[in-house]
């Protein structure tokens, strides 16, 4: 499988990397979503720095991101989502924060980011007041 999951107790690092399928991205989302987050999943910090190809459709991209808006609503905890997209990715990443955009301005659901360094979206999450002391990234300190 070309990616990894690492929990924590409030959210999670996936790692993409290689040929990431339509099928794959479901599966990776389901197994976020399935998990137990002791204090409730507050993050997910998405890195596609390794990413050769993500040929994601308009339909995955939208039903991934209808799916997260909505989980995010029913979990009544606020979810931060950083996508780190230096080339690869990007395209497919912007697809899905459409559809995961949540309409309620004055207190949504989900709030997203599209960063080109794991360096930026640690920035991002602890801006957000998410603790990122135990976050293991390869190129940042």
């Amino acid at each position: 499988m070309p990616f990894e999951l690492e929990f924590y107790n409030h959210g999670v690092v996936i790692k993409l990397f290689g040929f990431v399928t339509n099928d794959e991205l479901i599966t990776v989302n389901h197994k976020i979503n399935c998990h137990d987050y002791p204090a409730k999943l507050q993050f997910e910090l998405i890195d596609m720095r390794k990413v050769d190809e993500i040929p994601s459709s308009m339909e995955t991209a939208r039903f991934l991101g209808e799916r997260d808006r909505e989980l995010a609503k029913e979990s009544g905890q606020r979810r931060h989502i950083v996508l780190v997209a230096p080339s690869r990715g990007r395209a497919p990443s912007i697809l899905w924060q459409v559809w995961a955009k949540d309409p309620n301005t004055e207190d949504p659901a989900i709030v997203t980011k599209l960063v080109r360094t794991a360096r930026h979206a640690r920035d991002w999450l602890k801006q957000q007041e998410i603790d990122t002391s135990s976050l293991v990234l390869s190129d940042i300190a």
